[in-house]
């Protein structure tokens, strides 16, 4: 873009042809281009007011004969506001489920606005236009928040690796929009143990014998170092009529059972994390006549 107006010069002597030149006096002056013909000074390059903020050009004229006339000028550069940006490569990471307005992070922003034409803070944050998805909220300081805790299930999420876009200004009222990293950690929690029912023939009843299939239970961990590996009978067994594998699950019978009969026990599965999960097991002692 040019730089003021044309330079202009005039020559007394009648038919010289007139080329003007321009050449830096101080450092970063080589982005002034100079047009022979015209005397236009031109910017050819990126200018800076944070940087440098003035030039010292040496701009001449030079006629046919080699004669030169030279003056000395001083170049200005005016500071233009500019939108803070977002400090590059944040990132951060949250807890799977972790409760709604769990603090993530507080975003950080620089502005490239030289301070001596400031100042221009504090600078204020939002959710980028358009940014959908519900995942987070975002204060105006910048405090990064979980707004839905279901999207930040670690054992169903595609991405472990969320991205919040976010829009940061100054008093300026310029706004620009940057990206940071959220990765969603694994939590260890706690197994279920649904209902369940486990039926033996009294016929087939003897000490040792085992009832039904081993126990079950589901545990949302999908880390081998969370799930189950222990299992215990709570309350229902004051009698000890029934064992339980604590590693297997699987229920045995201590006892003889003439008749049929109903047993409650509550049984508790223990993950490798030592997070608990409580159900009962409904024993039925069938007759088989």
């Amino acid at each position: 873009f040019s730089v003021g107006p044309a330079f202009r010069a005039s020559d007394p002597d009648a038919g010289d042809s007139l080329v003007f030149f321009a050449l830096p006096l101080t450092a970063g002056g080589e982005v002034f281009t100079m047009n022979a013909f015209t005397g236009q000074l031109t910017v050819q390059g990126r200018l800076d007011f944070t940087l440098q903020d003035r030039f010292e050009l040496r701009v001449g004229v030079r006629d046919s004969g080699g004669l030169e006339a030279v003056v000395s000028v001083n170049v200005t550069v005016l500071d233009v506001p500019e939108p803070p940006v977002l400090v590059p490569s944040q990132s951060f990471s949250v807890p799977e489920n972790a409760a709604a307005g769990t603090v993530i992070g507080v975003l950080q922003a620089t502005d490239p606005d030289d301070p001596r034409s400031g100042p221009f803070g504090p600078f204020t944050f939002r959710l980028a236009t358009g940014a959908t998805g519900g995942s987070f909220d975002l204060d105006a300081d910048g405090t990064l928040r979980v707004r839905d805790p279901g999207r930040f299930d670690f054992e169903t999420l595609v991405l472990r690796q969320q991205v919040a876009a976010a829009d940061v200004s100054d008093r300026t009222s310029l706004w620009s929009t940057g990206t940071v990293a959220v990765t969603v950690t694994d939590v260890n929690e706690a197994p279920v143990v649904p209902l369940q029912i486990r039926s033996i023939a009294d016929e087939d009843v003897s000490v040792g014998a085992l009832i039904g299939a081993p126990l079950e239970s589901a545990d949302p961990d999908t880390n081998p170092s969370f799930q189950v590996f222990f299992w215990t009978i709570i309350s229902g067994n004051e009698d000890f009529a029934f064992s339980l594998n604590q590693e297997t699950g699987q229920l045995y019978s201590n006892l003889t059972f003439a008749s049929p009969m109903n047993r409650t026990l509550v049984v508790e599965a223990v993950d490798r994390g030592n997070m608990t999960g409580r159900g009962t097991v409904t024993v039925q002692v069938t007759d088989m006549n």
